[in-house]
């Protein structure tokens, strides 16, 4: 738990909280995310909430809420904008959605 190696990447410590994707990858108990892992599947986590099935989507939204509960207090926001814009601008355009279900997922992920 914490950092294992100082290589300067920033690490942060969570535990299942029993959502998919991230969890089902990561969980079981106390693990480490590296910072720089997590902004590489956050893309690809955007890219399903475009997937035809509503109940993956919504599984996606759970695992995004996940990748924001997992985020360390000290996750640098400004060194990171790049990341969080794209992040938000990909949800952002799922608040129009259709279905409602899939939006107010949404919106509980930006909340």
């Amino acid at each position: 738990s914490g950092q294992r190696r100082s290589t300067g990447r920033q690490v942060v410590s969570t535990q299942s909280t029993g959502s998919s994707g991230i969890n089902a990858e990561y969980g079981g108990g106390r693990e480490c995310f590296v910072i720089e892992e997590l902004h590489k599947v956050y893309p690809e986590l955007l890219k399903r909430l475009d997937d035809s099935s509503d109940e993956l989507r919504i599984s996606v939204t759970r695992t995004l809420s996940t990748f924001f509960e997992v985020l360390p207090e000290d996750y640098d926001r400004e060194f990171y904008k790049a990341h969080l814009q794209y992040l938000f601008r990909g949800l952002l355009v799922h608040l129009d959605d259709p279905d409602q279900t899939i939006q107010e997922a949404v919106f509980g992920v930006l909340q």
